[in-house]
């Protein structure tokens, strides 16, 4: 039996980029599917730390930047919801015309869509263009060592962990003992944005409506227990989403 020799190398240290270079070892910072965004999200907060040492502050600003980068969609896919609110009295006369003929229908209906410009799926666009940027920015909030402990303001303390405002003696179903007021303020907000949504009386539209109108609940309990850091994040896209839609309406009228 001969002898072997193994090889080891540890790291005790922080996983921070600018670390792990010096020692080759710049793999075992690893964000999942996403990490070149994550990568590149970490790198805009520390550069916004760099002239505002509070990361709290810093993700507001980045959420900022995302709403302006994404506007254009986001206008193009709410003018598109406020046209086809418009077209409603086309529609049934479609719908009345060619209630028999269910394959007509849906033909006329598409023809009078691109007549117009409208996309009828248009306002989950907004939506799905930022989730790859919430995933990549709980990635971040989870693994990365600068949102250790990073504080914001009042009872927000560390942007890794929940808000935790309030510690209750007795638990309460699925939220537990903590009382987090982000994901409270991000659902009321979520749900007087929904309330601005112009109504549709197409059943396909509809049927899209009361799956968004759930959103805010559903979103409510899986934020809940997440990092206060991805809270802030979506509670601040949300406010500014209202003040897009209120911003689109108020062109609309002028238009």
């Amino acid at each position: 039996q001969g002898a072997e020799r193994h090889s080891y190398q540890f790291f005790m240290g922080p996983k921070r980029e600018e670390v792990l270079k010096d020692y080759k070892l710049e793999t075992l910072l690893g964000f999942g599917a996403f990490t070149p965004l994550s990568k590149g999200l970490l790198q805009i907060l520390n550069a916004f730390y760099a002239v505002i040492p509070n990361y709290g502050v810093d993700i507001i600003i980045l959420t900022f930047l995302v709403k302006v980068v994404l506007f254009p969609f986001t206008r193009k896919s709410q003018m598109s919801m406020y046209k086809m609110q418009k077209l409603q009295p086309l529609l049934e006369q479609l719908r009345e015309k060619y209630k028999k003929d269910k394959q007509k229908m849906g033909q006329e209906q598409m023809a009078l869509f691109k007549k117009h410009g409208v996309n009828p799926m248009s306002g989950c666009l907004p939506i799905v263009l930022q989730l790859p940027i919430f995933y990549a920015l709980f990635r971040t909030l989870q693994l990365s060592f600068e949102m250790r402990q990073a504080p914001f303001i009042l009872w927000m303390q560390d942007l890794s962990q929940p808000d935790r405002m309030l510690t209750l003696n007795f638990a309460l179903p699925f939220l537990g003992n903590d009382i987090n007021a982000l994901p409270i303020i991000m659902t009321a907000a979520s749900v007087f944005q929904m309330r601005l949504m112009p109504k549709s009386t197409d059943p396909a539209a509809q049927q899209q409506q009361k799956l968004m109108k759930y959103m805010p609940i559903m979103f409510a309990f899986v934020l809940y227990h997440m990092p206060s850091g991805l809270v802030l994040y979506w509670t601040v896209s949300t406010i500014l989403s209202i003040g897009e839609q209120l911003l689109i309406k108020r062109m609309l009228s002028k238009a």
